[in-house]
């Protein structure tokens, strides 16, 4: 569960990862998403299956991971929502 600035989500899309995909996560610069995905220890297969909340190439909203500077919460904020991940995994033999 992760509570977002509702008005840095305008226009986003819940996707997963792309090419070129970047992300400000809180209290750091810019970084590329694969490197964030890397230094959040996320094992390698599961990065294409990952649920991301972004707008264009920047990603707001790692399901489960991280926010974005972009979609803190701020002493500005107008409107919030609250969004919820839940990952299910099957395996059939």
């Amino acid at each position: 569960t992760q509570v977002l600035d509702a008005d840095a989500l305008e226009g986003a899309v819940l996707r997963t990862r792309r090419t070129g995909d970047h992300i400000r996560p809180l209290g750091c610069g810019a970084k590329l998403l694969s490197d964030f995905l890397t230094d959040r220890k996320l094992d390698r297969p599961l990065r294409d299956f990952t649920a991301l909340l972004a707008r264009g190439d920047e990603v707001l909203w790692v399901c489960g991971l991280g926010i974005s500077e972009t979609s803190k919460l701020t002493g500005g904020t107008r409107r919030a929502v609250r969004l919820n991940c839940r990952y299910e995994f099957h395996m059939d033999f």
